[in-house]
């Protein structure tokens, strides 16, 4: 059995790909899925320091395995590989021309792009629709999921259909997957600061909020 493979990515840097990565792995982990967490970001190693501060911290959770890769672009016959040991792969790239990026898109089965409704990341998506277009002409079952991530509270409902108006004329191969949204939320920052996932925090640190939008994006991934 080959596993499903979601690489989240973004060339622009600081749009969550580590908060959303890390969340998914945890959501697949607690569904019963054997998951592995792949960080192909050797510049931050973010998810494997999430990870191993996961279980030192909480090692009754439900562990999360994470191996980190530097290969580059010939890290896809990796990844294969690695599909043939596990239930699903969730890997987290890196940003600024991540040749990682580009090869794990060419086996992947979803690409989820995090993308903040601020100038620079919009300005930003036409690289990414340009690597997933390419990805697409040799992956054919490759899909795209848009996460609109860090929301203002105010502008909640407006953002993401001003977005998806601009990609619809902009990156119009993108604009046409489906959408989920992450509001700026407290929780996210704590949830990743206890290696847990926000769907796992409890008593007052809890965001129920939090959780189901999380929880969201991961059905998005499911369909």
């Amino acid at each position: 059995m080959t596993a499903r493979i979601i690489v989240v990515g973004n060339e622009k840097g600081g749009s969550g790909k580590t908060t959303i990565a890390t969340n998914l792995a945890v959501l697949s982990a607690l569904n019963g899925i054997d998951t592995l967490l792949v960080d192909a970001d050797p510049g931050q190693k973010s998810s494997a320091l999430w990870a191993s501060h996961r279980l030192e911290g909480h090692p009754d959770y439900p562990r999360i395995s994470c191996v980190e890769r530097s290969d580059g672009r010939t890290i896809g016959p990796v990844i294969e590989d690695l599909a043939t040991r596990y239930q699903a792969l969730i890997i987290d790239t890196g940003a600024v021309d991540s040749p990682a990026l580009r090869a794990c898109a060419m086996v992947a089965d979803t690409l989820i792009v995090p993308v903040q409704p601020d100038a620079l990341d919009v300005w930003a998506l036409p690289t990414i629709a340009n690597i997933y277009d390419r990805a697409q002409q040799l992956n054919p079952k490759l899909q795209a999921r848009i996460v609109v991530n860090r929301i203002l509270h105010q502008s909640a409902e407006r953002a993401p259909a001003e977005l998806r108006e601009w990609m619809l004329q902009e990156t119009p191969t993108l604009a046409t997957h489906p959408f989920t949204t992450l509001v700026a939320r407290a929780a996210y920052g704590r949830a990743t600061g206890e290696g847990v996932g926000v769907c796992e925090l409890k008593g007052r640190e809890l965001d129920a909020k939090a959780a189901n939008e999380m929880r969201a994006v991961y059905e998005a991934i499911s369909q």
